[in-house]
């Protein structure tokens, strides 16, 4: 007997189809919820050409316009989480609510985003970042979901997680791991991973990334610039009043088609708001296909004023991250607070004698040993420190014609230009 089939590609957990403005989400028991932006049908695996993979570990779950109950979503999986608050935070409370809210959405629509953002969750021990990461995966996958840690020697056990999951959730990555930012700057612009084929002497194997990676971390170590740019940095607080996990985690499965029911009705506005939004999006920001897409989400709920304010600060918030701790940004800090380094044009070479000097005068570490090294890094971290000091300084790099020395010139903003 022979059979003929048609040739269909495979989507895990869920697929937008662009052309159609339809949502597909595979509900793990051969099923898909077919959102449309007015209804939400249930179909057969494999209908209108859309096939899903079963992900092993996943658990079905039960669309129920009945058992909704309105704001229990954002109450569990939002709000409970403590985000850090204060003057100085770029960042308040409810704006990383928002990106938060925001990521969790944009995971069910991975054909808009050809860049994917890295949610990174910073804070010390007992803030309820793994908790929050943990509550997520039970919702979205079942019980069995729980996070993966990152092994300095476990370089292939981390390509196998991106390249076969949907979502990546990696626990207290908090030791430098030499090869980590090379593969999640991969995993974020959704490059190819390629590798010997094993029992081979010369032949490749191509891996392709289209996963969405969160990590937690206490002391992080992967501030690569092309790494920061592509971060959701959210930063979290110790929970003094805890619930135990166990309670989080129960609250979870016995909602969890509640949560899922609401979850769907949300994405479903979030359809219709794509398929009839007519208005132009642009910006600047380095995450752009994201930047839109939340534009979007946040539109479904009228709230894209409050969410371009804070797509604002997140620019500053990465810069924050970047420059935090960093000998060169510290060393610059001090040489500027002597009024005869402003408006003065310097060489790189040049500024990389005076912050040497200002470090030895300071007992400050300075991480460079030549100016070579010190003008690629200074060249790396020139847009985030514009950023950082964008209040108080206008900063000017300028790369000479002839010779092509930088140099580099602060001029202090009168106090009228400063916002």
């Amino acid at each position: 007997m022979r059979t003929d089939g048609r040739r269909v590609e495979v989507y895990r957990f869920a697929h937008f189809d662009s052309k159609q403005k339809v949502l597909y989400v595979y509900n793990n028991a051969h099923q898909i919820y077919r959102l449309d932006g007015s209804n939400i049908t249930l179909i057969d695996n494999g209908m209108e050409n859309v096939l899903f993979l079963k992900n092993p570990l996943g658990e079905p779950f039960e669309y129920n316009h009945d058992s909704i109950q309105e704001g229990l979503f954002k109450k569990v999986m939002v709000d409970s989480i403590n985000f850090t608050k204060g003057e100085s935070a770029p960042l308040q409370p409810e704006e990383q609510r928002r990106l938060h809210e925001c990521y969790f959405y944009s995971l069910f629509f991975p054909e808009l985003l050809p860049a994917k953002p890295i949610e990174v969750l910073v804070g010390d021990k007992g803030s309820g970042k793994s908790v929050s990461q943990r509550k997520r995966g039970k919702l979205l996958y079942g019980e069995r979901f729980n996070l993966k840690p990152i092994a300095t020697d476990r370089e292939d056990a981390f390509i196998a997680t991106i390249t076969n999951n949907h979502l990546a959730s990696f626990d207290n990555v908090d030791s430098k791991i030499k090869w980590l930012n090379d593969h999640l700057a991969s995993a974020s612009t959704g490059e190819e991973i390629s590798r010997r084929k094993l029992y081979t002497t010369n032949e490749e194997i191509n891996y392709p990334v289209n996963c969405f990676i969160t990590l937690n971390t206490r002391t992080p170590q992967f501030k690569r610039p092309d790494v920061v740019d592509r971060a959701l940095i959210l930063r979290t607080e110790t929970i003094e009043l805890k619930k135990s996990e166990g309670e989080i985690y129960q609250e979870v499965a016995e909602k969890r088609n509640a949560l899922w029911s609401e979850l769907l009705e949300k994405l479903n506005l979030v359809v219709a708001t794509i398929q009839s939004n007519q208005e132009a999006f642009t910006t600047q920001h380095r995450m752009a296909d994201w930047a839109k897409l939340a534009w979007n989400i946040a539109k479904a709920e009228k709230k894209e004023a409050e969410f371009l304010s804070t797509l604002d600060r997140l620019n500053r918030a990465q810069s924050d991250f970047l420059l935090e701790d960093d000998s060169l940004f510290t060393c610059l800090l001090v040489w500027l607070e002597n009024p005869n380094n402003i408006g003065k044009e310097v060489a790189s070479g040049t500024l990389y004698n005076n912050l040497q000097f200002t470090a030895t005068q300071g007992d400050l570490d300075f991480a460079f040993k030549n100016s070579k090294t010190f003008g690629r890094r200074l060249k790396q971290l020139f847009p985030a420190i514009c950023e950082a000091l964008k209040d108080k300084f206008l900063i000017t790099q300028t790369v000479g014609k002839t010779n092509n020395l930088t140099t580099y010139k602060f001029d202090k903003l009168s106090k009228e230009k400063v916002v």
